[in-house]
């Protein structure tokens, strides 16, 4: 089932509930902000602990297509069926969710979308960079009137509904045991120029205690497995946000890479991670090997000040080089710069692979993707290696890229005698 509606608002995936040493508990506690200066676009990200308890869905008729499971459950679905869809999807878009076979769909249940609250006179009627309660806003819109005066107005609602529900769905049936397979999986989500043709990818975290399977870092699946004739469906306690392109990603997590964003608009790098929204400007597919602040602050602080100062800018620009693949999105599951179905469910793997940074002189550097078990039949754990080492957190998600965590910088080998000599300084 594939759409091809353009992406009208993006937002964050990026987020935090991260391996040690990282900690973006403080960031995923507060809604943050992103801003893209391409467009002056905003967006919050949300996170929040689920009070609510796992449920695993009552078994139901198969007869009953997805639309029809949902629209059976107003308790839990009634904004989303009743009236979100309905007035600003497309009837053929609510067609295919009757009717296309063999898809999996993550629906935000009532308390995921807000009862939208007026704010203070003076300001504006609705905020589009607060994803889930602007989808408040249109609800309670839609609640008074099934009109728009604006034509224009209600395409740009629609296309935005579009965009998120699209980014909630994924082109095969998975069930919570078969998404535990997986680091991440594709949805059906497509927007111009990126990942090589590939849909947006949502980032699949298995979690023991408490037992939870939370999406994109903060989403958590609170209702699990109902069945439909056509679907898997599953309940989320939030709205899972399309993400930005990898600089704006970078930008909202400024206690952990503000070094790295810093230098990369010092020596003129940051474009080359951005990607406009219709996809004529910037990079649709990268890596990025995305050193933490802890990495820069290894060294010495004379040899940090020469690589910021004048004189460096050189040695900077070609050090950040080295850690941008470009034309590749290297993901543990998927590679964009391979025609392969991206969703392929291998049960354990070890897989190399080398990748040419922006480094134009210097030699590949190598990945080691890894799906492994401690024990036999046991749940899967994954791990990114970048030139032999674990990255600290892997598959970050950007519209534009993966994003690999370090917390070491990458030395290019050719230049390990020139950076003894800065050690020096």
């Amino acid at each position: 089932m594939k759409f091809n509606f353009a992406l009208v608002i993006s937002g964050l995936t990026f987020a935090s509930a991260l391996h040690v040493p990282i900690s973006f508990s403080e960031e995923a506690g507060l809604q943050r902000q992103i801003v893209d200066t391409s467009r002056g676009w905003l967006s919050h990200y949300i996170y929040g602990e689920s009070s609510e308890s796992i449920d695993k869905a009552t078994p139901l008729e198969v007869s009953e297509n997805a639309w029809d499971v949902l629209k059976n459950d107003p308790k839990k679905f009634s904004k989303v069926c009743d009236t979100l869809l309905p007035l600003y999807f497309s009837p053929s878009a609510v067609d295919h969710i009757k009717n296309e076979k063999d898809y999996t769909l993550f629906v935000p249940t009532n308390d995921a979308i807000p009862d939208h609250k007026e704010k203070d006179k003076g300001c504006a009627s609705h905020d589009e960079t607060d994803i889930p309660n602007y989808l408040g806003k249109l609800y309670a819109e839609a609640r008074k009137s099934h009109t728009f005066d604006d034509e224009e107005r209600k395409k740009h609602f629609s296309r935005f509904v579009e965009a998120v529900v699209m980014y909630h769905t994924v082109d095969q049936k998975l069930d919570v045991k078969t998404l535990h397979d997986f680091s991440t999986v594709e949805t059906i989500l497509t927007e111009p120029n990126t990942l090589n043709g590939a849909g947006q990818r949502l980032r699949i975290e298995q979690q023991f205690v408490p037992p939870a399977t939370v999406i994109n870092h903060f989403a958590k699946i609170s209702t699990q497995d109902i069945k439909s004739s056509n679907a898997v469906i599953h309940a989320l306690d939030h709205v899972l946000i399309p993400p930005p392109s990898a600089i704006n990603a970078l930008f909202i997590f400024a206690r952990e890479f503000s070094i790295f964003t810093s230098a990369l608009q010092k020596v003129g790098l940051a474009p080359l991670l951005d990607l406009s929204l219709d996809g004529k400007r910037g990079n649709g597919h990268l890596t990025i090997n995305a050193p933490l602040n802890s990495a820069f602050e290894k060294l010495p602080p004379k040899v940090l000040g020469f690589l910021f100062s004048p004189l460096g800018t050189e040695h900077l620009k070609r050090l950040l080089e080295y850690h941008i693949v470009p034309e590749n999105s290297i993901f543990i599951d998927f590679q964009s710069n391979k025609q392969a179905k991206s969703n392929e469910n291998d049960d354990l793997f070890h897989k190399k692979v080398k990748a040419k940074t922006l480094l134009k002189d210097a030699d590949p550097i190598e990945y080691e993707l890894i799906k492994s078990q401690t024990v036999p039949y046991g749940p899967y754990s994954f791990d990114v290696k970048v030139q032999g080492k674990s990255v600290s957190w892997h598959d970050g998600i950007a519209r534009n890229a993966a994003v690999q965590v370090l917390d070491e910088l990458l030395i290019p080998p050719k230049e390990k005698n020139q950076w003894a000599s800065i050690y020096q300084l």
